[in-house]
């Protein structure tokens, strides 16, 4: 970005034109399988609303809700509270808690529905354990820290799309700090989707900035392929929280400033696409909703000091350097990695840096993150890769991949593309297509060696184990308009079943968050209950 368009958007929030708001089975295949922890303590279609999910495990491939066979008939309880063990199956059922099975991993699941304002944290029973009420819906992410907190995103204002606040909440729910990220009603920047909470109690997060037309084609965009009043492209920036609704933003990444293009040989920016994976296509793609990139995910490594972030219209992730200044940051050299904000690794697509080969593994992906230090596959990148326009077939799938990377995590020159070549580990529902999900969703390693999965559009949520069998199967129940009973059609709301849900984390019951804190299991939001 030019360093005008940023001292305005300062300007903004110093003068106050941001809105602030300081208110209170299926298959699975592996080229390196991830091992199994030894410790035992440690979607439906939208376009259907009737199909429930399939299990995908080639012994009970058949859908809880439509054959009684595919699940034992006894309807049994968890072992007791504290056990890692449960058998509960409810073939019958079509919403809720439809089945925990031995093997799954024993803790709390946090899920925030899209169109509601609540957060809800469920055993494995499907009992209300804990709620966050709020005065916004997600914006889209929320996560519990590991002090109690909940950081979370909201929808406020007359922001477009997914966009507004970041806010901290306390376990009770009231909102400790607030910080609104969208100018209106001009709407020249704004968050979207996703933050993430970094060691030193700073959030990085996503800004959609406008670029107009004028913008565009200063920038090599071929002029025909531009909407009418431009479009957003992303920037990533660290927020220092100040006071209960102040910020300080002390860094920034924006894509304006690492971009090339082969149109307009005029431009500065001219070049060989292909021979600069480093930098980004200004002409790759075409917005969706007046969003080029639609970037829908953040990550951070601290022992690299590099940024993860997921790119759905590049089908993309990508390795950003966090150690620069915002000078370098906007620069070709500097930081640790002497690349400035130039992308230090790209995977999923070579496609948009004009490689044929080789194929594309990525379609639209969402939660694009590094497995944590501990858990089987540490260091690899897990995603949820939703499957749009998927040459072989509509389905999502959750997709592991081992980043070709020096211990110094620098990352090797591609060669022509950047390694691997292969994915590691993917889930694959049976039948694929049973689990589609178009604009959401999530996966989440966890302890055991299990993946727990989100096919969001269905507010699907299901625990997989590594060779695919599905252990723990839920479907969130609720909607802007209370919540769906048994056999209850699910309504519409927005394009999507009305009991979305963006993601889904679990945690162990020795989650430090979690010290202190009351977690006896209420009643579950449906019938039946253990």
């Amino acid at each position: 970005m030019k360093q005008a368009a940023w001292i305005f958007i300062f300007l903004a929030l110093l003068l106050g034109s941001v809105l602030v708001v300081a208110c209170a089975s299926g298959t699975s295949s592996s080229s390196r399988m991830p091992a199994a922890d030894d410790d035992d303590n440690d979607d439906a279609s939208p376009a259907d609303d009737d199909a429930s999910p399939a299990t995908g495990d080639d012994d009970n491939d058949a859908s809880p809700g439509e054959d009684d066979d595919a699940l034992p008939d006894d309807d049994l309880s968890l072992v007791d509270d504290d056990s890692a063990s449960c058998d509960i199956t409810y073939p019958n059922s079509t919403i809720g808690l439809l089945a925990c099975l031995p093997g799954a991993y024993n803790g709390y699941t946090l899920f925030a529905p899209c169109m509601t304002d609540t957060v809800y944290l469920i055993d494995n029973a499907g009992r209300v354990v804990h709620t966050w009420p709020g005065q916004y819906q997600p914006n889209l992410s929320v996560y519990l820290l590991e002090d109690g907190r909940l950081l979370r995103t909201g929808i406020a204002g007359s922001c477009p799309g997914n966009a507004g606040l970041v806010l901290l909440q306390d376990w009770d729910g009231a909102v400790t700090w607030s910080y609104g990220l969208c100018n209106t009603p001009n709407a020249n920047f704004f968050l979207s989707h996703d933050v993430h909470m970094l060691p030193n109690g700073n959030i990085l997060a996503i800004l959609a900035v406008l670029r107009t037309p004028d913008d565009a084609v200063a920038a090599g965009r071929d002029p025909s392929t531009i909407p009418d009043g431009g479009f957003y492209a992303d920037a990533c920036i660290e927020i220092k929280p100040v006071g209960t609704n102040g910020a300080e933003i002390v860094w920034i990444w924006d894509v304006w400033d690492h971009l090339i293009q082969d149109f307009d040989s005029t431009k500065a920016n001219y070049g060989v696409v292909a021979d600069h994976p480093e930098l980004i296509d200004i002409n790759y793609g075409s917005p969706e909703e007046n969003l080029w990139m639609h970037t829908n995910g953040i990550d951070f490594h601290a022992a690299y000091d590099q940024v993860l972030v997921s790119v759905r219209n590049f089908s993309e992730v990508w390795a950003l350097d966090h150690s620069t200044t915002m000078v370098e940051a906007a620069a070709h050299r500097g930081g640790r990695y002497g690349h400035g904000g130039d992308l230090l690794y790209r995977w999923g697509n070579p496609l948009a840096y004009r490689l044929a080969s080789p194929a594309r593994d990525f379609y639209h992906q969402h939660n694009g993150h590094w497995i944590a230090d501990g858990l089987p596959g540490a260091g690899d990148v897990l995603v949820f890769n939703n499957g749009v326009d998927r040459p072989v077939g509509q389905y999502s799938t959750a997709d592991e991949f081992a980043p070709v990377i020096n211990p110094d995590g620098s990352y090797p020159p591609p060669n022509p593309a950047y390694g691997p070549a292969s994915l590691d580990w993917n889930f694959v529902n049976a039948p694929p297509n049973g689990v589609y999900s178009t604009l959401l969703g999530s996966a989440q390693r966890l302890a055991n060696g299990n993946t727990l999965i989100c096919a969001g559009d269905a507010g699907l949520i299901q625990e997989v184990t590594p060779a695919g069998a599905v252990v723990w199967q839920f479907i969130n129940p609720v909607t802007q308009d209370g919540i769906v009973q048994q056999g209850q059609p699910i309504p519409k709301g927005h394009g999507l079943p009305a009991n979305s849900t963006f993601r889904a984390h679990r945690f162990p019951p020795d989650f430090p968050g979690f010290a202190g804190q009351d977690l006896t299991p209420g009643a579950c939001l449906v019938d039946p209950c253990p």
